[in-house]
C-alpha cells in the first residue's frame, strides 16, 4: 500500500534499541519512503538504526539528545532541519521506566522526576520543538506514544502518571 511517505522526514526519538520500537518504527517509515532522523541519549545506538535506514536506501542522520533538557532538544531540532530543511513526522517514541517494579511507598521524588521528564515532558520538549516549522510549512505529524498503564496504573505509580500525562497531552 502507499501510504503517502515518500519523500518525507521523520524524527523518531528512542532508536538505539536494536530490537526496540523506535527502531522498528524507523525501519517502516524508511520502506514507505521516508528520511529518517534517528534520536537517543545513546548516540551509537541511534547510528546503528540510522545507517541500518541508509541500507534501505533513504537518507538517515543520528542525533544524541536527551528529550528531557529543551535545550538538548531545540539544539536537535535545529540540526535535524538544517540538514533535510523540514521535519514532516515527530514519533515521541522515547520512554523509560525509572520505578521497575517498586511498591509505590518505596519510590523516591529523583525516581518521579526521571519517568515525568524523559516520559512525558520529553513528549512536550519534542513537539514544541518541531510544531514551529511545521505549523509555518502548513504541514506536521505527530505520534506520542502512552501506554496502558496510563489507565490501569499497576505497580509503576510514576510510570503511569506520566503516561496518563501524555495521553492527556496528546487530547489537549
Amino acid at each position: 500500500m502507499d501510504y503517502g511517505l515518500k519523500g518525507k522526514v521523520a524524527l523518531v526519538t528512542g532508536t538505539a534499541s536494536q530490537v526496540g520500537m523506535g527502531n522498528a518504527i524507523c525501519l517502516t517509515l524508511a520502506k514507505e519512503g521516508c528520511d529518517i532522523i534517528s534520536t537517543d541519549i545513546d548516540l551509537e545506538g541511534a547510528k546503528k538504526t540510522a545507517a541500518a535506514v541508509k541500507g534501505l536506501g533513504r537518507k538517515a542522520i543520528a542525533l544524541k539528545a536527551n528529550i528531557a533538557k529543551s535545550s538538548e532538544v531545540d539544539e536537535m531540532v535545529k540540526v535535524a532541519l538544517k540538514e533535510f530543511s523540514k521535519i514532516d513526522i515527530l514519533v515521541n517514541t522515547a520512554g523509560l521506566t525509572a520505578m521497575a517494579g517498586k511498591p509505590f511507598l518505596e519510590s523516591k521524588q529523583e525516581t518521579w522526576e526521571k519517568d515525568l521528564a524523559v516520559n512525558l515532558y520529553g513528549t512536550m520538549n519534542c513537539a514544541k520543538a518541531v510544531i514551529p516549522s511545521m505549523v509555518e510549512r502548513k504541514y506536521g505529524k505527530i505520534i506520542n506514544f502512552s501506554s496502558i498503564v496510563a489507565k490501569l496504573g499497576v505497580d509503576l505509580s510514576s510510570y503511569s502518571a506520566a503516561k496518563a500525562g501524555v495521553s492527556a497531552f496528546t487530547r489537549a
